[in-house]
Protein backbone atom coordinates (compact mmCIF):
# COMPACT_ATOMS: atom_id res chain seq x y z
CA UNK A 1 0.00 0.00 0.00
CA UNK A 2 1.23 3.65 -1.01
CA UNK A 3 1.74 5.47 2.26
CA UNK A 4 2.98 8.86 0.04
CA UNK A 5 4.27 9.94 -3.01
CA UNK A 6 6.79 13.03 -3.11
CA UNK A 7 8.76 14.45 -6.06
CA UNK A 8 11.09 17.74 -6.04
CA UNK A 9 13.16 19.72 -8.76
CA UNK A 10 16.08 21.73 -8.01
CA UNK A 11 18.48 24.33 -10.07
CA UNK A 12 21.66 23.35 -9.45
CA UNK A 13 22.86 27.14 -9.63
CA UNK A 14 20.41 27.86 -6.76
CA UNK A 15 22.10 25.34 -4.17
CA UNK A 16 25.92 26.41 -5.83
CA UNK A 17 24.89 29.91 -5.14
CA UNK A 18 23.32 29.33 -1.18
CA UNK A 19 26.73 27.85 -0.41
CA UNK A 20 28.71 30.12 -1.84
CA UNK A 21 26.72 33.16 -0.38
CA UNK A 22 26.17 31.16 3.52
CA UNK A 23 28.96 29.19 3.15
CA UNK A 24 28.92 26.32 6.26
CA UNK A 25 26.00 27.83 7.88
CA UNK A 26 23.69 26.68 4.97
CA UNK A 27 25.59 23.18 4.00
CA UNK A 28 25.88 21.98 7.78
CA UNK A 29 22.33 22.97 8.16
CA UNK A 30 20.91 20.84 5.31
CA UNK A 31 23.50 18.10 4.82
CA UNK A 32 25.29 15.59 7.13
CA UNK A 33 29.49 15.18 7.41
CA UNK A 34 28.66 12.19 5.26
CA UNK A 35 27.05 13.73 2.70
CA UNK A 36 29.05 16.83 2.12
CA UNK A 37 32.28 14.20 2.12
CA UNK A 38 30.81 12.15 -0.59
CA UNK A 39 29.87 14.92 -2.85
CA UNK A 40 33.17 16.90 -2.35
CA UNK A 41 34.80 14.00 -3.93
CA UNK A 42 32.40 14.38 -7.34
CA UNK A 43 33.21 16.74 -9.88
CA UNK A 44 31.44 19.34 -9.63
CA UNK A 45 29.99 18.72 -6.03
CA UNK A 46 27.42 20.88 -6.71
CA UNK A 47 24.90 18.42 -8.61
CA UNK A 48 25.23 15.86 -6.47
CA UNK A 49 24.64 17.94 -3.05
CA UNK A 50 21.09 19.82 -5.22
CA UNK A 51 20.07 15.75 -5.81
CA UNK A 52 20.59 15.16 -1.98
CA UNK A 53 18.87 18.66 -1.66
CA UNK A 54 15.72 17.55 -3.69
CA UNK A 55 15.67 14.00 -2.24
CA UNK A 56 15.36 15.46 1.11
CA UNK A 57 12.52 17.50 -0.10
CA UNK A 58 11.18 14.58 -2.02
CA UNK A 59 11.19 12.62 1.26
CA UNK A 60 9.03 15.28 3.12
CA UNK A 61 6.99 16.07 0.33
CA UNK A 62 5.52 12.33 0.31
CA UNK A 63 5.09 12.26 3.91
CA UNK A 64 2.89 15.27 3.93
CA UNK A 65 2.42 18.38 6.21
CA UNK A 66 1.21 17.08 9.52
CA UNK A 67 3.66 14.02 9.42
CA UNK A 68 6.80 16.02 8.64
CA UNK A 69 6.81 19.01 11.23
CA UNK A 70 9.68 18.43 13.79
CA UNK A 71 11.55 16.41 11.12
CA UNK A 72 15.25 18.23 10.53
CA UNK A 73 16.74 18.37 7.00
CA UNK A 74 20.05 16.38 8.69
CA UNK A 75 17.66 13.50 9.74
CA UNK A 76 17.34 12.42 6.40
CA UNK A 77 20.59 11.44 4.94
CA UNK A 78 20.94 10.21 1.27
CA UNK A 79 23.68 7.17 0.82
CA UNK A 80 24.62 5.19 -1.96
CA UNK A 81 24.52 1.37 -2.25
CA UNK A 82 27.92 -0.35 -3.82
CA UNK A 83 26.11 -0.16 -7.20
CA UNK A 84 25.38 3.28 -7.30
CA UNK A 85 22.04 2.78 -5.60
CA UNK A 86 20.60 5.93 -3.36
CA UNK A 87 18.92 5.38 -0.28
CA UNK A 88 17.68 6.92 2.66
CA UNK A 89 19.42 6.66 5.59
CA UNK A 90 17.11 7.87 8.95
CA UNK A 91 17.51 9.04 12.41
CA UNK A 92 15.84 10.57 15.00
CA UNK A 93 12.34 11.81 14.34
CA UNK A 94 12.36 10.73 10.72
CA UNK A 95 13.41 7.44 11.41
CA UNK A 96 11.17 7.17 14.53
CA UNK A 97 8.02 8.31 12.82
CA UNK A 98 8.75 5.44 9.74
CA UNK A 99 9.66 2.60 11.95
CA UNK A 100 6.07 3.58 13.98
CA UNK A 101 3.83 3.45 10.85
CA UNK A 102 5.88 1.03 9.12
CA UNK A 103 7.11 2.88 6.17
CA UNK A 104 9.69 1.84 3.53
CA UNK A 105 11.11 4.56 1.27
CA UNK A 106 12.31 4.00 -1.81
CA UNK A 107 13.84 6.63 -3.47
CA UNK A 108 15.48 7.38 -7.31
CA UNK A 109 17.62 10.61 -8.35
CA UNK A 110 18.91 12.20 -11.25
CA UNK A 111 20.81 15.22 -12.04
CA UNK A 112 21.88 16.87 -15.29
CA UNK A 113 24.14 19.88 -16.54
CA UNK A 114 20.97 22.27 -14.88
CA UNK A 115 18.74 20.31 -12.53
CA UNK A 116 18.87 17.22 -10.11
CA UNK A 117 15.11 15.85 -9.33
CA UNK A 118 14.04 12.98 -6.83
CA UNK A 119 11.06 10.89 -6.31
CA UNK A 120 10.21 9.31 -2.92
CA UNK A 121 7.93 7.03 -2.89
CA UNK A 122 6.58 5.75 0.68
CA UNK A 123 5.04 1.83 0.94
CA UNK A 124 3.21 0.67 4.10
Amino acid sequence: MIFGTGIDIVKIKKIKRAIERWGKHFSERIFTSEELIYCQKKKPPFQHLAARFAAKEAFLKALGRAERSGIRWKEIQINNKEGGQPFYCLEGSAKSLVNREKIRPFLTISHTGDYAIAHCLLEK
